[in-house]
């Protein structure tokens, strides 16, 4: 298998300064900002999240349309950062606006939820209802959601409702789906039973046998089959869902990004003309997430030379989607900043091609809360002997050494606890290998320990300004 992609390349998109200046590492301009705390490269997710914005908006302002609440769902797996999300989302018209969170799993009395939901607040009100899939006192707290998301009491409310194990649209849309009603193992029983025609009977009874043959496969092969058992349990879910008359957003999971397709280290070719060899779908990712990314795009199925194409393409997205996540939380030096007294710039940091690639392609238990923690906790700073020049702005300073990221060789057990148990992923330097033995691009034929810079806390809040401006979404950026 060959791969023929680096997506380690678009990282080199601004020009040298000098020969002397060490290339900054910045995401590819396709990773923008869709509000002002959040960026992202997805197509889907970013249209989402600037409608959100938009129908914030215009629902405080119509005051017809604001005589009763706005009740909107935000989905997505657990450790992606939907209270993050749902906060930037609140805060998208007004940055003063106070987000009321509710944990619906720390109470066990739901008099106390209601009374936390009809608490008097300043209007307009958002509300961000965490874990409202849940069950309290033995029933479904989503019954007890109906009163307070349908009363005129709450005009000018804002309810965004998350889950555990609500999580994806596919889940959703099988969800709502009134064929979900009917059960087909239950229909051939009635009919064996009724039959009185010996052949008949034999051949509806060796078709119940089949019947459910499939449907024991297909749970087993299902990874949503035991959340949504646990959904169609929940007393009033589907009312609750009919009552959802806002936004529907799902944040992508960027969990696994090379498990899309087997094999693993496939990705989409980048010179044209070369043919990929067929690849594998493994089902982590949604088909309709893929189709739905294709289709915004404006791809049509009969421009894709095959049908793994538009996977390859979705894969690719997600594994940028991942680079500018890593760079974002990559903790970045101040640049000077008179306000403060502080007249120089910290030391520049520096990081290795082979770090960064692992941090991009490691495979994580808990999402984005697993990628924060292990760059928060398990990396460190090693000071390096190396002459670079740094501008920033019209500003320029040389520097005779800096500081390098690395793995905190201590807390190894602590970071493969956030780490699926892949055999790829023992190491950056095991990684580093594996891709270097896979392809042959130029990039792999120098070290792997070439080091990229960090930029600056000034440089990237600049950067994204730009892109921001660029796209014609000033008003995103405080």
């Amino acid at each position: 298998m060959t791969m023929t992609f680096d997506y380690l390349k678009s990282l080199h998109e601004l020009p040298l300064h000098d020969t002397k200046t060490l290339q900054c590492a910045l995401p590819p301009k396709i990773y923008s900002p869709a509000l002002a705390d959040v960026a992202s490269c997805h197509p889907v997710y970013s249209s989402q999240l600037k409608g959100a914005k938009s129908l914030l908006r215009s629902y405080f302002d119509d005051k017809i349309r604001g005589q009763s609440p706005l009740n909107c769902l935000l989905l997505g797996p657990p450790g992606a950062g939907k209270t993050f999300i749902a906060e930037a989302i609140g805060k998208s018209h007004d940055r003063n606006q106070v987000i009321e969170e509710i944990n619906l799993s720390l109470d066990s009395d739901a008099q106390v939820i209601l009374a936390k939901i009809g608490a008097a607040r300043k209007r307009p009100r958002v509300v961000f209802l965490d874990e409202f899939d849940v069950t309290v006192d033995g029933s479904s707290v989503v019954r007890y959601l109906l009163d307070p998301i349908t009363r005129k009491e709450h005009a000018k409310t804002v309810f965004i409702f998350s889950g555990s194990y609500l999580k994806n649209r596919s889940i959703l849309n099988t969800l709502c789906r009134n064929t979900a009603d009917f059960d087909l193992l239950r229909f051939l029983f009635d009919v064996f039973m009724s039959e009185s025609n010996r052949d008949a009977a034999t051949f509806v009874r060796q078709l119940h046998q089949m019947s459910a043959l499939y449907r024991e496969s297909k749970q087993a092969l299902s990874p949503n089959s035991d959340l949504l058992n646990y959904l169609r349990q929940l007393h009033k879910i589907r009312d609750f869902l009919s009552r959802i008359n806002g936004f529907v957003i799902q944040i992508p999971d960027i969990a696994s990004p090379l498990a899309i397709t087997d094999p693993m280290l496939a990705l989409r070719p980048h010179e044209k003309g070369k043919r990929s060899e067929v690849f594998l779908w493994k089902g982590k990712v949604l088909p309709e997430d893929v189709r739905e990314f294709a289709v915004k795009l404006g791809n049509n199925a009969c421009k894709y030379q095959s049908p793994i194409e538009p996977l390859l393409d979705y894969k690719n997205m997600i594994l940028t989607e991942r680079l500018g996540l890593v760079l974002s939380l990559l903790p970045k030096p101040e640049w000077k900043d008179s306000e403060k007294g502080r007249d120089e710039p910290e030391l520049p940091r520096f990081i290795s091609h082979r770090l960064l690639n692992y941090l991009v392609m490691v495979p994580v238990e808990h999402n984005v809360r697993s990628l924060k923690f292990m760059i928060e906790h398990c990396l460190e700073f090693n000071r390096v002997e190396k002459n670079s020049i740094v501008k920033v702005g019209q500003e320029e300073e040389q520097f005779p050494n800096g500081e390098e990221f690395l793995l905190r060789k201590d807390l190894r057990l602590l970071f493969e606890m956030h780490v699926n148990k892949e055999p790829f992923f023992d190491s950056p330097t095991g990684l580093w290998r594996l891709l270097g033995a896979t392809q042959n691009h130029d990039i792999f034929k120098r070290s792997g320990a070439e080091l990229l810079r960090v930029p600056y806390d000034k440089e990237w809040k600049d950067e994204m300004k730009r892109r921001t401006a660029r796209n014609g979404n000033k008003s995103n950026v405080p």
